[in-house]
Protein backbone atom coordinates (compact mmCIF):
# COMPACT_ATOMS: atom_id res chain seq x y z
CA UNK A 1 0.00 0.00 0.00
CA UNK A 2 1.39 3.41 -0.40
CA UNK A 3 0.78 6.01 1.36
CA UNK A 4 -1.44 8.80 0.53
CA UNK A 5 -0.15 12.03 0.32
CA UNK A 6 -1.80 15.20 1.67
CA UNK A 7 -3.81 17.55 -1.34
CA UNK A 8 -2.02 20.88 -1.47
CA UNK A 9 -4.41 23.52 0.10
CA UNK A 10 -6.19 25.26 -3.15
CA UNK A 11 -4.13 28.78 -3.85
CA UNK A 12 -5.58 32.14 -2.01
CA UNK A 13 -8.28 33.10 -3.97
CA UNK A 14 -10.27 35.89 -1.80
CA UNK A 15 -9.56 38.29 1.01
CA UNK A 16 -10.46 41.33 2.81
CA UNK A 17 -7.51 43.99 2.33
CA UNK A 18 -6.46 44.70 6.04
CA UNK A 19 -4.86 47.72 4.43
CA UNK A 20 -6.35 50.29 2.08
CA UNK A 21 -4.76 53.67 1.55
CA UNK A 22 -6.99 57.28 1.20
CA UNK A 23 -10.01 58.29 2.08
CA UNK A 24 -12.57 56.12 0.35
CA UNK A 25 -11.79 57.61 -3.28
CA UNK A 26 -10.09 54.15 -4.63
CA UNK A 27 -9.71 55.43 -8.35
CA UNK A 28 -12.44 53.96 -9.44
CA UNK A 29 -12.06 50.17 -10.70
CA UNK A 30 -8.72 50.61 -12.37
CA UNK A 31 -7.57 51.71 -8.89
CA UNK A 32 -9.18 49.27 -6.53
CA UNK A 33 -7.53 46.40 -8.51
CA UNK A 34 -3.94 47.99 -8.42
CA UNK A 35 -4.62 48.09 -4.56
CA UNK A 36 -5.95 44.67 -4.51
CA UNK A 37 -2.98 43.73 -6.78
CA UNK A 38 -0.42 45.33 -4.39
CA UNK A 39 -2.43 43.45 -0.63
CA UNK A 40 -2.08 40.39 -2.62
CA UNK A 41 1.65 41.03 -3.69
CA UNK A 42 2.72 42.06 -0.35
CA UNK A 43 0.98 38.39 1.25
CA UNK A 44 3.09 37.06 -1.64
CA UNK A 45 0.27 36.30 -3.83
CA UNK A 46 0.47 38.63 -6.32
CA UNK A 47 1.21 36.13 -9.50
CA UNK A 48 -1.82 36.69 -10.31
CA UNK A 49 -4.95 39.21 -11.52
CA UNK A 50 -7.03 40.08 -8.38
CA UNK A 51 -9.96 42.76 -8.54
CA UNK A 52 -11.89 44.52 -5.91
CA UNK A 53 -15.61 43.11 -5.61
CA UNK A 54 -16.99 46.69 -6.69
CA UNK A 55 -19.53 47.78 -9.22
CA UNK A 56 -20.12 50.53 -10.61
CA UNK A 57 -23.86 52.38 -11.82
CA UNK A 58 -25.16 54.11 -14.42
CA UNK A 59 -24.20 54.49 -17.93
CA UNK A 60 -21.80 51.27 -18.75
CA UNK A 61 -22.47 49.92 -15.50
CA UNK A 62 -20.85 47.14 -13.96
CA UNK A 63 -21.19 43.86 -11.66
CA UNK A 64 -18.95 42.97 -9.26
CA UNK A 65 -19.91 39.49 -10.09
CA UNK A 66 -19.20 39.67 -13.29
CA UNK A 67 -15.49 40.80 -12.70
CA UNK A 68 -14.38 37.85 -10.14
CA UNK A 69 -14.53 34.95 -12.18
CA UNK A 70 -16.07 31.66 -11.55
CA UNK A 71 -13.64 30.40 -8.47
CA UNK A 72 -13.50 28.34 -6.44
CA UNK A 73 -11.90 30.91 -4.07
CA UNK A 74 -9.80 29.71 -1.23
CA UNK A 75 -9.38 31.83 2.02
CA UNK A 76 -5.69 32.20 3.13
CA UNK A 77 -5.31 29.34 4.88
CA UNK A 78 -6.99 27.23 2.31
CA UNK A 79 -10.17 26.97 3.32
CA UNK A 80 -12.98 26.87 0.29
CA UNK A 81 -15.61 29.78 1.02
CA UNK A 82 -17.19 29.74 -2.22
CA UNK A 83 -16.70 26.67 -5.23
CA UNK A 84 -18.87 29.35 -7.69
CA UNK A 85 -20.17 32.36 -8.39
CA UNK A 86 -23.58 30.52 -7.57
CA UNK A 87 -22.46 29.16 -4.82
CA UNK A 88 -20.86 33.04 -3.28
CA UNK A 89 -24.11 34.82 -3.68
CA UNK A 90 -26.54 32.12 -2.62
CA UNK A 91 -28.62 31.75 -5.89
CA UNK A 92 -29.50 27.89 -6.54
CA UNK A 93 -29.30 27.20 -2.65
CA UNK A 94 -29.24 28.93 0.23
CA UNK A 95 -25.90 29.05 2.13
CA UNK A 96 -24.01 26.98 0.20
CA UNK A 97 -20.92 29.55 1.10
CA UNK A 98 -18.24 29.24 3.74
CA UNK A 99 -18.23 33.14 4.29
CA UNK A 100 -18.18 33.03 8.21
CA UNK A 101 -16.41 35.43 10.61
CA UNK A 102 -13.76 33.35 11.02
CA UNK A 103 -13.33 32.21 7.13
CA UNK A 104 -13.35 35.54 5.92
CA UNK A 105 -9.48 36.63 6.54
CA UNK A 106 -7.54 39.23 5.63
CA UNK A 107 -4.65 38.66 2.71
CA UNK A 108 -2.39 37.57 6.14
CA UNK A 109 -4.80 34.85 7.50
CA UNK A 110 -5.87 36.81 10.43
CA UNK A 111 -9.53 37.58 10.94
CA UNK A 112 -11.62 40.60 10.70
CA UNK A 113 -12.08 42.94 13.87
CA UNK A 114 -15.74 43.65 13.64
CA UNK A 115 -18.68 43.64 16.27
CA UNK A 116 -18.59 40.82 18.16
CA UNK A 117 -14.43 40.08 17.82
CA UNK A 118 -13.11 41.39 21.11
Amino acid sequence: MAQQQPAEPPPLGFFVASDVPGSGNLGGLEGADQICQNVAAAAGAGDRTWRAYLSTQGENAVNARDRIGGGPWANPNGVVIAASVEDLHGDVQRDRNYLMRFTVLDQNGNEILGSGSL
